[in-house]
Parts: structure tokens; C-alpha cells; sequence
């Protein structure tokens, strides 16, 4: 790994795809400040959602090694997140909608199988 100039003060090496780098900005290390030294670097769950050598998260990915979806966002352990289907106002309307469907619909099925049983 090669380190580069960055504005006249060290940087860290480029990462290995699959790893994160959470830099510890405000360190002073040999009194000079951000130099890399500092920071935390951390195993992503794959290359597919730390997919570069600089710390790039995968589309609609953010946080410590890229593993939370943005806002309005779904997705599985490994690559980009995709937009959510349904606003949450929109799921909560569609739970809504199937409880008080399934509500009467359990109790027409109880209705017409306890009157056959019954004793007379």
C-alpha cells in the first residue's frame, strides 16, 4: 500500500476493498493533526457493500462499515440498498387494512365450524 499527500499532511494507505476507515479527526499524533495513526479501520461484511480502496459504501449505504441503509431504503447484509416499495405510512395503512379484513374473516370461520359440533 502506497500513502499519498494529502494537503501537505500524511494519509492514510488506501484500504483493501471489504474495509472501512473511520477517521479520528481531531487527534494530534506527532503534532500533526488527522494524521492517520488515529483511526479505526474495521471489516465490512463483503466487498459488495465496501466496494473500494477509499472507504465507499455501496449505493443507499451509510455508517460504520457501510452496514445501515439510508432513510427510505431496504436491503440484505451484502450490496446497495433499495428504495422501500411503500412509504412507512403506506405499510402501516396496508396492516391496517388486512387486520380488520382478517378480523371478520377468522370469525365467520370459527361461526361456521363451532355450529356443526355443538350438542343438541
Amino acid at each position: 500500500m502506497d500513502c499519498r499527500e494529502c494537503q501537505s499532511q500524511p494519509c492514510p494507505p488506501d484500504l483493501v476493498p471489504g474495509f472501512w476507515m473511520y477517521p479520528r479527526d481531531n487527534l494530534l499524533v506527532l503534532g500533526v493533526p488527522g494524521a492517520f495513526s488515529g483511526n479505526s479501520i474495521v471489516r465490512c461484511f463483503s466487498t459488495k457493500t465496501c466496494v473500494d480502496t477509499i472507504g465507499t459504501c455501496a449505493s443507499g449505504r451509510h455508517g460504520k462499515a457501510c452496514s445501515l441503509c439510508t432513510p427510505g431504503k431496504y436491503g440484505g447484509r451484502e450490496g446497495s440498498c433499495s428504495e422501500c416499495p411503500m412509504s412507512p405510512s403506506q405499510s402501516r395503512a396496508g396492516l391496517a387494512c388486512s387486520l380488520i379484513l382478517f378480523l371478520p374473516a377468522t370469525m365467520f370461520v370459527h361461526v361456521l365450524t363451532s355450529g356443526g359440533s355443538e350438542k343438541r
